[in-house]
């Protein structure tokens, strides 16, 4: 049809009235809109091409004409010229044999018809995009026979695909948080208050907890009783993730700044030449009861390596952030007196309170304080060391200084997690008495100091086998434990015993080297090569 004529805003009354005959020229006007910018009579004696219809429209219009003449019926069809739309109706007029002698066909103009679907069709889609923006869907209840409508958002809002399922009240309370059941109990409040507000937990298909608000409103009968309940939900699950994160943070302030005034408080008892009346003064006034026997636990924290993985972008804030958070879930657990010592987290705990009265509860304690660590904060690896129990009064530096010294020891110590006893040091007391003293450290230098780094700049592994060695193993051991020839193990000792110009099969060389060794790991340890 062509799309010359002016705007026609018509009621779908017909803009064009015309008969055909049977080979589809036009042999009467019955009725021609002025609008179409054709004459009254200019179709006369014209087929569909003549008329100007487009050729994709005189196909279509050719293909139903065809149609009923075949089979004597009405037909109706549906036309799109440039920015209009047309309604066209075909109706075979037949002789007394029932031959279709001519066609009747009646155009509508439906453009504006079309154009209102248009827009109700773009209204919804606004409509349903706004909702999933707003994470907004809407739900009905029809009480009288238990059926429940869910949007296509509100299954979304309890995650779950659009119209996947009929939803059912009994499935849709099942998904509600056990504890927040009381307050969804929704007929009841709806029928008391006609509408109502509420904010509960959901758990998705994925086991998830998520959050919803939800406005229901009632419909009644006039005997009271309620047939409908209509409302909507709203994901606020991101909403309430940030309040906690808040609500965290302030709680973290809080928290960080009464551990700041703890730790200035106690670490200048420890740091400061006080006298032992003086501390315990200081600590009956802050709170610490030191007439009751403590332990003292130095916790040691490092970053596990990350393998296979990119380093986080802001590797330092990262294992602050770690660190912190370890920090605050010890805090958390209320076991003692807990601050900071430096770069270590310090707890002081009452014995008789915590039961650990014992040197093994006492170790089982800490193990058990690593396990749940490596359990919530895998990345992180933890060192404790252990001072044992107090005298009474407490001697307060003197504890801290066992559990330092134990926690240095276990610092120096290979695998990634350990707890270690002040009474369990060994000869490294004797290391610790040495580790600052000039002479002993120019010759661990000389000995074990060359030796590493003769592996270091070579590739080697001449310490280690030396450690293996000292563990009193034989050979044979050694070569098993390091997964080389026995041959290879005699070689590495002669070695050795070349380069550091003593004998190992001598006992004074073999507690000397100990000893030495033991002084290096400290001072590893204490200059944070093991963190």
């Amino acid at each position: 049809m062509p799309d010359n004529r002016a705007e026609y805003n018509g009621d779908n009354m017909p803009i064009l009235v015309a008969r055909w005959d049977c080979t589809g020229y036009v042999v009467s006007i019955l009725y021609n809109d002025l609008h179409l910018g054709m004459l009254p009579n200019q179709p006369l004696g014209e087929n569909f091409r003549e008329l100007g219809f487009e050729p994709t429209n005189c196909e279509k219009c050719e293909q139903y004409f065809k149609r009923v003449l075949a089979t004597p019926g009405k037909v109706f069809f549906q036309l799109h010229s440039g920015t209009r739309y047309y309604h066209v109706t075909y109706l075979p007029e037949c002789n007394c044999k029932g031959e279709v002698e001519t066609v009747l066909g009646i155009v509508r103009d439906m453009t504006q018809d079309q154009r209102i679907k248009d827009e109700m069709a773009l209204t919804q889609i606004k409509f349903k995009m706004a909702q999933q923006i707003a994470k907004l869907g809407y739900f009905e209840w029809d009480s009288n026979n238990n059926e429940l409508y869910w949007s296509d958002q509100q299954y979304r809002n309890f995650g779950y695909a659009p119209q996947s399922f009929i939803p059912t009240r009994e499935f849709y309370l099942s998904r509600i948080y056990p504890e927040d059941l009381s307050i969804v109990n929704m007929t009841n409040q709806v029928e008391r208050k006609g509408e109502v507000e509420l904010e509960f937990r959901i758990i998705r298909p994925d086991r998830s907890v998520g959050w919803l608000w939800s406005r229901c409103e009632s419909v009644m009968d006039e005997q009271g009783f309620t047939t409908r309940i209509f409302g909507t939900t709203q994901d606020i699950t991101e909403q309430k993730q940030i309040e906690t994160r808040i609500q965290r943070i302030g709680k973290d302030l809080i928290f960080t700044n009464h551990l700041y005034s703890r730790s200035a408080y106690l670490n200048k008892l420890l740091v400061n030449a006080y006298s032992s009346e003086y501390i315990t003064k200081a600590l009956n006034e802050f709170g610490i009861e030191t007439k009751v026997a403590h332990c003292c636990f130095v916790i040691q924290l490092t970053h596990r390596p990350v393998v296979n993985a990119e380093a986080p972008a802001d590797t330092v804030s990262a294992k602050i952030a770690g660190k912190q958070a370890v920090l605050v879930w010890l805090a958390e657990k209320e076991m003692g007196w807990i601050w900071k010592f430096s770069d270590d987290i310090v707890l002081l705990i009452n014995l008789t309170e915590a039961g650990i009265g014992s040197k093994q509860s006492q170790i089982e304690f800490a193990n058990q304080l690593i396990s749940e660590m490596t359990k919530l904060f895998p990345h992180i690896c933890a060192k404790i060391g252990i001072s044992g129990a107090s005298g009474i009064p407490i001697d307060f530096r003197d504890i801290y200084e066992k559990a330092n010294r134990a926690v240095v020891v276990a610092a120096s110590i290979n695998c990634c997690a350990s707890a270690v006893h002040c009474d369990d040091i060994g000869i490294y007391e004797v290391a610790f008495q040495l580790l600052h003293d000039k002479n002993t450290c120019a010759l661990v230098q000389n000995t074990i100091g060359r030796l590493a780094e003769y592996d270091q700049a070579r590739g080697s592994n001449l310490l280690f086998t030396l450690e293996l060695i000292l563990e009193d193993m034989n050979l044979k051991m050694v070569s098993q434990k390091l997964f080389i020839h026995h041959n290879t193990v005699i070689w590495r000792k002669r070695r050795i015993e070349a380069f550091l110009g003593m004998s190992l099969d001598k006992m004074e060389t073999k507690v000397l080297l100990i000893l030495y060794l033991k002084i290096w790991k400290l001072q590893k340890a204490e200059n944070g090569e093991n963190r």
